[in-house]
């Protein structure tokens, strides 16, 4: 599968049906998805096959982008997935990312996540994105904060509230810096 990006430490390219472990690894973990509107939703490999199929591949086709994986360089395992994903009622993509427990507190968040949104900017010609976050989620809200993106309000879905950070910046056309 072709690389979408490398960063220092990670590349990512698009998921695959073969990613479905390891998408079961880090969407089943509730230390993960203790702050998505998603949890409870991959308890087992057939739920993470349905996410691959059904939802990241169906948005590389439909717009070009998605959740990309996010690959150690190093042990060429899938540790995560970072990337955008269009919310046609908002008519904008959304910036997300989920890493494994054991990439916490390590930069990678911020790594991955700075090069995905100048990869946006640059080659996709994404100048306004969203970014949800639960106001006790800190580590993503520190992410959030370094892409730049501000405080924009707080919304209520499925009984959780989250604060909404947005961008709107021209597209850049010197970013190579962040990735390769």
């Amino acid at each position: 599968m072709e690389r979408i990006l490398t960063t220092a430490r990670t590349y990512l390219r698009e998921f695959k049906m073969t990613d479905a472990e390891a998408v079961l690894r880090f969407n089943g973990d509730s230390r993960v998805t203790k702050y998505t509107g998603d949890a409870n939703m991959v308890k087992k490999l057939p739920d993470a096959e349905h996410i691959i199929a059904n939802i990241w591949l169906a948005e590389y086709q439909q717009h070009g982008y998605g959740r990309w994986a996010v690959v150690d360089r190093f042990s060429h395992q899938v540790i995560g997935f970072c990337g955008f994903k269009y919310i046609a009622d908002l008519a904008m993509p959304d910036f997300g990312y989920r890493f494994l427990p054991e990439y916490w507190g390590k930069g990678f968040g911020s790594e991955t996540a700075l090069a995905c949104k100048y990869y946006g900017q640059k080659e996709l010609g994404i100048s306004r994105y969203f970014a949800d976050a639960m106001a006790d989620n800190v580590a993503s809200i520190k992410i959030i904060k370094r892409l730049g993106l501000k405080f924009s309000g707080y919304i209520e879905e499925d009984k959780q509230t989250y604060i909404r950070f947005t961008q709107r910046t021209p597209t850049l056309l010197n970013t190579n810096q962040f990735y390769k």
